[in-house]
């Protein structure tokens, strides 16, 4: 039902509700314990923590419920980047392509222009969608609509050898 994104996004948005609810119990519970500490009836046993241990003890496992989760956000992507596995995929479909300057700005380059990141968007054949990074040379290889085999490995694309459609034969 869930994708392994889906489960990590609801797991981080989970643990910061955590954090807040534990962090606000805890503010409440400090003040009211404070005010007991006060108290001029009190015998000199009682301590703050006492009440505010549980809320303090839910706002730290929703804190490391989110770290846990950013961390992942963080990893998965790193560790498929590194990735040393080199794929064909067939039939992948090219949606985008985009060029980026060194100030983050899109560009549409022609083949002269230099300094440039180049990124690809690719609809594989099980249906998923990703971003990967590609050559300048295999930027160019590539046009928006085409379908052909990619040489993959991790976010990189290598190259891109296009398929011709297939057309209705006539027939004789």
């Amino acid at each position: 039902m869930f994708t392994q994104e889906g489960r990590i996004g609801c797991s981080l948005f989970a643990g910061i509700g955590i954090f807040v609810l534990g962090l606000g119990a805890f503010f409440v519970m400090l003040m009211a314990s404070a005010s007991e500490a006060a108290s001029p009836w009190q015998d000199g046993s009682y301590t703050i923590l006492r009440r505010t241990g549980i809320p303090l003890g839910v706002a730290c496992l929703g804190a490391f419920l989110a770290g846990a989760n950013l961390f992942k956000m963080w990893w998965i992507p790193r560790r498929e980047a590194t990735s040393r596995v080199i794929t064909d995929e067939e039939g992948a479909y090219v949606i985008a392509k985009n060029a980026f300057d060194a100030h983050h700005l899109m560009q549409f380059p022609t083949e002269h222009e230099e300094g440039l990141k180049y990124y690809v968007t690719l609809q594989l054949s099980d249906g998923r969608k990703k971003e990967f990074r590609t050559s300048k040379e295999t930027y160019f290889t590539m046009g928006e609509g085409m379908t052909g085999v990619a040489r993959i490995q991790g976010d990189w694309v290598g190259s891109f050898v296009a398929t011709p459609p297939q057309s209705a034969r006539p027939e004789y």
